[in-house]
């Protein structure tokens, strides 16, 4: 019986994976093909019952649609002549754009009806690729790797199981976060984006701070009041209720009260989060936890801190980040990449991996430096080859 229960739980939890990851593959190939393809690309928009309209919620800079001057706000009233009546109407219309004509979006903005005339045609949006989609990409892939690999050496071990659900959680929550081109999550059907993957943030947040809390060692106020730590680590979740109540409703003031709430809720249990491992790091046992904990935390630190404090943190609690902070963004990439050496180097969650050392320096080194050629130099040149478009950084 104990064997066919742990058998059903390790089934759940891969099914889990594999959805993500199929979800993350999806998603990527949509947001490539609309970022190369599409002239209207890089919007975030949602059909307002309260004004009747679609809405732009949501404009990447630099990105088609910014260069053909639709602003956050604008209400679509109309795609080359043709009425939008509903959110398919928007995205059929965006997918009818032919390249090398004239196409024209009537919108409303500040109670004054404007109309956006542009040629359409192919503009790479370097931008979003590189500062978002493929950071993106690498990030959830990585880390949905690296939780498949640490399961199954460590398939009876519920410690590996709370880590495995946090890196699913975390490659879910910031594949919604980064500054992408939407068009999947516009397309995506309301019960499945917001019922499915609001949740992801309060999630991935809240193992996070689960796990630092009993790894490497069980945190011994956790460990005595431990129904009450998880109900306070995992009530953020709640807050869906009342969120999608709002926006059923359309009480817009309601969700924006809501999302900063979210905001300093994650922000506070983050920072926790790391000064549990800061504990954790200087009340070490021996050397070697301490060198463990001492890299988790640093590598932490840098590759989600820093995009944290000045990019995703801003966006939550302000709708917007500092200007260039999503630049910062890109080093989230850092944080699977620290998750992987300290595996390696130093055996973290007691793992053992064989393999010579200067074998593996040599594939790293070689790894990434292939990978920067092939994404930097390579991927960008295909693009233009394939597409016939201009570069935006010309």
């Amino acid at each position: 019986m104990v064997t066919r229960t742990r058998l059903w739980k390790i089934t759940l939890l891969l099914l889990l994976g594999l959805f993500v990851f199929l979800y993350l593959f999806v998603n990527t190939v949509a947001e490539f093909y609309f970022a190369v393809t599409n002239p209207a690309a890089g919007l975030h928009f949602h059909y307002h019952k309260d004004v009747n309209r679609v809405v732009i919620h949501g404009v990447v800079e630099e990105g088609p649609a910014d260069l053909a001057g639709l602003q956050r706000g604008d209400q679509i009233v109309a795609v080359n002549g043709h009425s939008i009546n509903s959110q398919w109407d928007f995205i059929r219309a965006l997918l009818s754009l032919e390249l090398g004509k004239l196409a024209e979006i009537e919108a409303l903005r500040d109670n004054l009806h404007v109309k956006i005339a542009f040629v359409s045609e192919r503009v790479v949006n370097f931008k979003l690729v590189f500062l978002s989609l493929l950071p993106g990409m690498m990030f959830g892939y990585m880390l949905c790797l690296i939780g498949v690999f640490v399961l199954l050496k460590r398939v009876d071990d519920k410690e590996a199981h709370l880590f495995y659900l946090m890196l699913i959680f975390w490659a879910l929550a910031m594949r919604e976060t980064f500054p992408q081109g939407y068009m999947l999550h516009n397309i995506l059907p309301f019960w499945f984006r917001d019922m499915l993957l609001l949740p992801a943030w309060p999630l991935a947040v809240g193992l996070f701070l689960h796990f630092h809390l009993v790894f490497p060692v069980e945190n011994q106020t956790f460990a005595r009041r431990r129904r009450l730590f998880l109900l306070l680590i995992y009530a953020p979740v709640l807050l869906i209720v009342p969120h999608l109540y709002a926006y059923l409703n359309g009480l817009a003031w309601v969700t924006s009260f809501l999302r900063i709430g979210w905001g300093i809720w994650l922000s506070l249990y983050f920072t926790i989060a790391l000064a549990v491992l800061a504990y954790s790091m200087r009340h070490a046992a021996n050397a070697y936890i301490q060198k463990q904990t001492e890299i988790m935390f640093y590598g932490t630190a840098v590759s989600l801190g820093v995009p944290f404090v000045l990019y995703f943190c801003p966006r939550l609690l302000l709708g917007r980040s500092f200007p260039l902070a999503e630049v910062s963004s890109v080093l989230v990439v850092l944080w699977p990449l620290t998750l992987a050496y300290t595996i390696i180097k130093h055996r973290f969650m007691n793992i053992d991996f064989i393999i010579k050392r200067g074998v593996a320096y040599a594939l790293v080194s070689g790894f990434v430096v292939a990978a920067y050629f092939l994404l930097v130099v390579g991927v960008g040149q295909l693009v233009l080859f394939l597409t016939g478009s201009r570069s935006q950084l010309v």
